[in-house]
């Protein structure tokens, strides 16, 4: 199988010589028939208008019964546990001056035809029960900053790919890519694929790159090899051989990866050269599971927020809690609340109400957070009749709500610049906000009684908003910082145990900061703890023409690694990603899963999707 690029344009003259006549010769030096091979079609091929490609696959296997019919292919092993898909994103780059200018994430033709080519693929997958090694000439992601992707948005992702199969990634083990003539091992778990490996180092000889122009955001593994390079720097190849044998269906099949000496163009091959083993690995059953977005639906004509709204989840319902966006009214910034029934499925909020406060309105000019604890819902603000002080109500019916308190210790209030976060450990709630006094961070412990603060080390001077999440007994900080304009995301973790601070730093790898390829935010931050413990964190990013996208970004536990920061997918018959003008909320649910909520780019509704 060959993950496509027949050099240069995929003449037929070429995809002969290059291609077809070399298999032939092989197969008679070693007296053995041909055996079949199957071939998707990168964007060389196309430069040709795929002429060469078509006249090879229909002579390809011609003295066998396994033709390839298409330009994309499925095959199976005869205990029907494993299949190979091979797509074609190459159809879609066809024109290198094109590519040159403006590069662009490639689409599967038939991006959304129900006849087109996505939509055999998704019968294949919907229709197999046994796992998926997805094949494509271009990437799903990129390390090198040399292989552009997208120049649209994040140039390191291919986020239709990914939205096409990220549904699928419970059954898909692992997914080879080439159009990069190199070979790497990406770390296993990374936007939240099983296995991703680079294996596009098969033909046309590439130099060795310098190993700093790197998206620091797409981590390879830590075990991860490279091919030799020979005396004028150039890799060698690679290849890999699967090895179906296994005792048992269940058991994961091993897989073989091989340099081989590579040659200039027109020199001859070396003397003795000879696969030489580069590394070995197993694949099993994807341990991942699957999700897609949808949504970007606008909640009610009457949930207009001025600022970042607050997300609940409790039981079955969603609450959102927000300040009214009511330019002109008496109603401006007035708090308020609606719920949405998660049992209906109808997409219906409930009509939003004001919160009274022992009868009277409440009012913020800020983003408010709302969390329940033993049965007992509490509103966290900063109340703009006073000052902005931080100020706490609390309701068990969601209908009365108690007389406004605020914060007091050792006889001093606080006023919030910012949104406020807060979440519960155990029986302690942790309220965090940007002081107005100190243009700083204050995080306060309290368990509804008595309140006390904690000092945070390590602050720059000014971060921006908090958000605060909890796992287990850790209490996660996250904050942006404005350094040299660039809004790197920082990240700290409180034990609330030994009452002992850990610096995580900015939210990249290896601690390495690049303008792209590390997370830059224009917003507040939300953070949420996955199902699994990863942690993802939602924030606001420019793209190209300077609209604010939601983006997102996550942290696995096991892997200590940091992937994503880009943007939601298009979702329904979008041609774009949602757009939003302010900070983000977000909340995960229990049995997994995420909603997010922002207002939109165009007006003040506060719009949601949710992550399945």
């Amino acid at each position: 199988m060959h993950l496509g690029d027949i050099y240069y344009s995929g003449s037929k003259e070429e995809c002969d010589n290059n291609f077809y006549k070399i298999f032939k010769e092989v197969a008679a030096e070693i007296g053995k028939n041909m055996v079949p091979v199957f071939t998707i079609p990168g964007n060389h091929e196309y430069y040709s208008m795929g002429e060469g490609f078509y006249y090879l696959v229909d002579k390809m296997n011609v003295s066998s019964n396994q033709r390839q019919a298409a330009s994309y292919f499925c095959l199976r092993t005869a205990d029907s546990k494993w299949q190979f898909l091979g797509m074609d994103t190459g159809q879609d780059d066809n024109n290198p001056y094109v590519t040159a200018m403006a590069p662009f994430a490639p689409q599967l033709f038939g991006d959304r035809d129900s006849q087109g080519e996505l939509a055999w693929h998704q019968d294949k997958l919907n229709n197999f029960s046994g796992q998926t090694i997805m094949m494509s000439h271009h990437q799903l992601f990129t390390r090198d900053v040399n292989n552009k992707i997208d120049s649209d948005v994040e140039p390191y992702f291919n986020r239709y790919l990914h939205s096409y199969f990220s549904p699928y990634f419970n059954k898909i083990a692992a997914w080879y890519w080439g159009h990069e003539h190199s070979f790497a091992i990406y770390q296993d778990g990374i936007f939240g694929l099983a296995k991703g490996r680079l294996l596009g180092s098969s033909s046309y000889e590439v130099p060795q790159t310098n190993s700093n122009d790197i998206y620091p955001i797409v981590p390879y593994a830590r075990d991860n090899v490279q091919p030799p390079v020979d005396g004028d720097g150039f890799y060698y190849h690679a290849c890999a051989v699967f090895d179906f044998k296994r005792t048992n269906p269940a058991d994961p099949i091993h897989v073989k990866y091989y340099s081989f000496p590579s040659w200039a163009q027109y020199e001859s091959m070396p003397a003795n050269a000879n696969l030489a083993l580069l590394c070995t690995e197993q694949i099993s059953a994807s341990p991942m599971r699957s999700y897609s977005w949808t949504g970007n639906d606008k909640m009610d004509d009457d949930i207009v927020s001025n600022n970042t709204p607050s997300l609940l989840q409790n039981g079955h319902h969603l609450f959102i809690a927000f300040n009214k966006a009511a330019s002109g009214s008496n109603s401006n910034n007035v708090l308020m609340m609606a719920s949405y029934d998660q049992n209906n499925n109808n997409n219906k909020w409930n009509n939003p109400g004001a919160v009274l406060s022992d009868g009277n309105k409440v009012f913020t000019t800020h983003g408010p957070s709302l969390t329940v604890h033993d049965g007992t819902y509490y509103l966290i603000y900063a109340d703009s009749s006073s000052s902005n002080k931080v100020a706490i109500i609390s309701s068990q019916d969601l209908k009365n709500w108690s007389k406004v308190m605020y914060f007091k210790i050792n006889n001093q209030t606080f006023s919030s610049s910012s949104a406020i976060s807060s979440v519960w450990i155990e029986n302690t709630c942790y309220v965090s906000f940007q002081d107005a006094a100190t243009n700083s961070i204050t995080l306060i412990s309290t368990d509804m009684k008595t309140s006390r603060t904690i000092s945070i080390p390590n602050l720059p001077s000014s971060p921006g908003t908090p958000a605060l999440a909890a796992s287990h007994n850790s209490l996660h900080l996250f904050y942006r910082y404005d350094n040299s304009n660039s809004s790197y995301i920082y990240w700290q973790v409180y034990s609330t145990t030994s009452g002992s601070w850990t610096n995580k730093g900015c939210v990249t790898n290896n601690e390495v900061k690049q303008s792209v390829g590390t997370p830059k935010s224009t917003s507040s931050i939300a953070v949420v703890i996955e199902q699994n413990d990863d942690i993802t964190i939602f924030y606001g990013a420019h793209d190209v023409d300077n609209q604010k996208t939601v983006n997102w970004a996550t942290y696995s536990v096991g892997h200590n690694v940091w992937s994503g920061g880009v943007s939601l997918p298009r979702m329904k018959n979008d041609n774009k990603p949602p757009f939003m003008q302010k900070s983000p909320a977000a909340i995960a649910l229990p049995g997994g899963g995420v909603y997010v909520a922002y207002i939109s780019r165009s007006d003040d509704n506060v719009r949601w999707a949710s992550r399945t």
